[in-house]
């Protein structure tokens, strides 16, 4: 089903149906130079990296890498799938911190690169590099921090001349894959990006079959699917943080931030515009009510919502919208949610509990079972759903939650 065009994960003259951790070091055209090795750098730029082996759960028979014509190496299902099936599920093979600045993510990243084993350059070296995130100064940056560091090959030698200029080029090379194929997450309890393997090879579509995310209970990045997939259908994430964006900013955001155009079927018919539109104009004016800010209801010439009822209402619509578009993403959960909560405001429970155990649903679907990261301040749909359940058998008639 090639209904999005994407970057391409592999070069195209690269057998893509075997897996990444079974390429041979002779089929690497981008590790370190012959006889370099990888230790930590001595010098000012020594910083501490953090690594993790790869690993990738459930077993790859469920899902597979195969090469296509337009859209380079893609994540295709080998059988049949039940929706909600978690179908990867993988530690980063390698992650930082989330600086302050770009200038430190880049030596943070150099120090780091330097200390991944070779094999595990070979898994990211054949990461696509959409050379666009690049900035003309990340290439001074990294000479800066190769002035200060000494690189040595397998004998202990310093770099130096051609074979230390050749390194550093790679070096940039490598950082852009990082920036090209990382996504967020929490290492230590703090905020980091990591790239993973099986991950970086799901491309994007605009109406996903598919849900990625950090699972924090767990450390690890999962991919749930939002509808039974069947065999030979490729798997497909969005990458834009926001479901039911307009086409014009999903074209925008895709072009700066990922260098392609999505040719999936919400980009080619136009007429799939107009409910995502419609989604985008509630959620202002429910968020101008949740606000209380008018502005935006004046300046598009519309009539604000006024009560609890009216926002109930326009949730509900909203949430049959998304559904009725196909897009079953955790911004659905979220609007069941928003529903729940303004029935629990007005009183009605039952209804309350109706909605809290939809949006559970959807949890549980795209996120799996392992939730205790999202069981604080009523932030998870089961703590909430109990939370529900408990007022009604107390007689209590409505929350301030």
């Amino acid at each position: 089903m090639n209904t999005a065009s994407v970057k391409p994960e592999f070069p195209v003259d690269m057998d893509c149906t075997v897996a990444m951790e079974k390429l041979h070091l002779e089929d690497h055209d981008g590790s370190f130079p012959v006889g370099v090795t990888s230790p930590g750098p001595s010098g000012e730029g020594n910083v501490t990296s953090q690594f993790n082996v790869a690993k990738a759960e459930p077993s790859d028979s469920m899902v597979e890498v195969r090469k296509t014509e337009t859209m380079g190496c893609s994540l295709f299902a080998t059988q049949k799938i039940p929706r909600g099936t978690r179908i990867v599920s993988e530690e980063p093979l390698a992650e930082l911190p989330d600086p302050v600045y770009r200038s430190e993510l880049i030596e943070r990243f150099c120090a780091m690169a330097l200390q991944l084993p070779n094999e595990k350059i070979v898994t990211f070296s054949r990461l696509y590099c959409n050379k666009t995130v690049l900035e003309k100064t990340d290439r001074d940056v990294i000479l800066e921090w190769y002035n200060k560091n000494s690189v040595t090959d397998a004998n202990g030698e310093e770099l130096k001349g051609r074979k230390r200029q050749e390194h550093r080029k790679k070096m940039l090379k490598w950082f852009g894959i990082f920036l090209t194929n990382s996504s967020g997450h929490i290492m230590n309890s703090q905020k980091g990006r990591g790239v993973f393997t099986v991950f970086s090879r799901i491309n994007h579509s605009c109406v996903p079959n598919a849900r990625y995310g950090w699972n924090d209970t767990i450390k690890r990045l999962t991919v749930h699917v939002g509808r039974d997939i069947e065999k030979d259908e490729q798997i497909f994430v969005s990458y834009l943080p926001l479901a039911y964006e307009r086409r014009a900013e999903r074209v925008k955001s895709l072009k700066e931030t990922w260098g392609f155009e999505c040719a999936c079927k919400a980009c080619l018919n136009p007429d799939t515009d107009v409910g995502r539109v419609q989604m985008g104009i509630m959620r202002d004016l429910v968020t101008s009510y949740e606000n209380g800010d008018d502005r935006f209801p004046r300046l598009m010439n519309l009539v604000p919502i006024q009560t609890r009822e009216e926002a109930l209402e326009m949730t509900s619509q909203m949430a049959k919208l998304m559904v009725s578009e196909g897009l079953v993403t955790m911004d659905l959960a979220t609007l069941y949610r928003s529903c729940s909560r303004y029935c629990a405001w007005l009183g009605d429970l039952d209804k309350a509990i109706e909605y809290a155990e939809k949006a559970l649903d959807i949890e549980r679907c795209l996120i799996g079972p392992e939730t205790k990261h999202l069981m604080e301040n009523l932030e998870g749909c089961q703590y909430w759903l109990a939370h529900l359940q408990t007022l009604k058998a107390t007689g209590n008639a409505q929350t301030d939650d």
